[in-house]
Order: structure tokens, then sequence, then C-alpha cells
């Protein structure tokens, strides 16, 4: 990866992490983090992986980023400086999940 899609990733992922904080309304009892953002080389799209706690709310909570995807891209255009904002595409993270799934079998044994 190129040092300036390193910086490209870095900065998306900042600037998602805060307009999902303040932009969006879910359950008090629902925490999202952005863990991870990878930008094509030719800086057209993005893939942002989201965090969601707890597990069993991450579909209810990826049907609220999708419904509003097109607001969060407008924000993002917005903030930051770029000739050309890549498209944004958001999936849940599940290694979280998978690692609770492996703690909770290890433990049975």
């Amino acid at each position: 990866m190129s040092n300036r899609i390193a910086k490209v990733n870095k900065l998306i992922k900042e600037e998602i992490g805060k307009i999902i904080f303040q932009e969006m309304e879910f359950d008090k009892n629902i925490l999202a983090t952005v863990t991870e953002v990878d930008t094509s080389v030719d800086l057209k799209y993005t893939k942002v992986l989201i965090s969601i706690l707890p597990f069993d709310r991450a579909e209810e909570v990826s049907e609220v980023l999708e419904k509003n995807i097109y607001h969060l891209q407008q924000i993002l255009n917005k903030r930051l400086v770029m000739r050309s904002v890549p498209k944004i595409e958001f999936k849940i993270d599940r290694s979280g999940e998978n690692l609770e799934r492996i703690d909770k079998l290890l433990k049975e044994d």
C-alpha cells in the first residue's frame, strides 16, 4: 500500500468516526466504531469496516448506515479537501464477534 493511500485511509477513518458519532442516532446501548478503512488505489471507492457492540444489533446498525449513506457521503465530501472523495461502502467487522465465539468455546472445555 502506498504512503498516500495509507494517509487517505487514516484521514477517512478519523472523519467517518467523527461523522458517525456526531450525526447518527443509535440506541444508547449501541457502540459503533470504525475499525478499518480500505481505499482503492484509484481513490474512487473506500470500504469502511464498522464494529458494532452488542453484536446482535449489527444488522440494525448496518441498515441505518445504508439508509443514511448519501447524507454521510455529503458530509465527508465537505470535510475532506481532495479532488475527488472516494465513495464509501460500509461493511460490518465481525472479527470481534468471532473472537468472542472462540473464547466461549475455549471456556467450555
